[in-house]
């Protein structure tokens, strides 16, 4: 049963933890220290390691049957494994879920603009 609930463990701990790591491997800052093609290669293929672990559980965890506090960890978790994957490869994801607020929201007028005045 200990090693049933090890396996469980390691499990939860990969899925919570994948989105916050590949979000740092894909920080500015890392991306500078790793300008080299060697090394460039070797954290996009830990990314993606971690980033599959990380989707793979998560959406096991998602249509599963198990606890809320696990399907939000999870959802997070995706969500975060997926912005990661979007800030190392492009970028374009954010851009259109930008794009798409800045269209919904752009009728509602700035209370502080010239047209917000009364």
């Amino acid at each position: 049963m200990e090693s049933l609930a090890l396996v469980v463990a390691i499990m939860v701990f990969i899925c919570m933890f994948s989105g916050p790591i590949t979000l740092v491997l894909s920080s500015k800052l890392i991306r500078g220290w790793t300008s080299h093609i060697a090394l460039l290669i070797i954290r996009r293929i830990i990314m993606g390691v971690i980033n599959f672990l990380g989707l793979t559980l998560s959406s096991f965890f998602l249509s599963a049957q198990v606890g809320g506090a696990l399907k939000i960890i999870a959802l997070i978790s995706m969500v975060l494994n997926v912005w990661a994957i979007d800030r190392e490869y492009g970028g374009s994801l954010t851009a259109k879920v930008k794009q798409f607020f800045q269209k919904r929201f752009k009728g509602r007028g700035n209370p502080h603009g010239p047209s917000g005045q009364d």
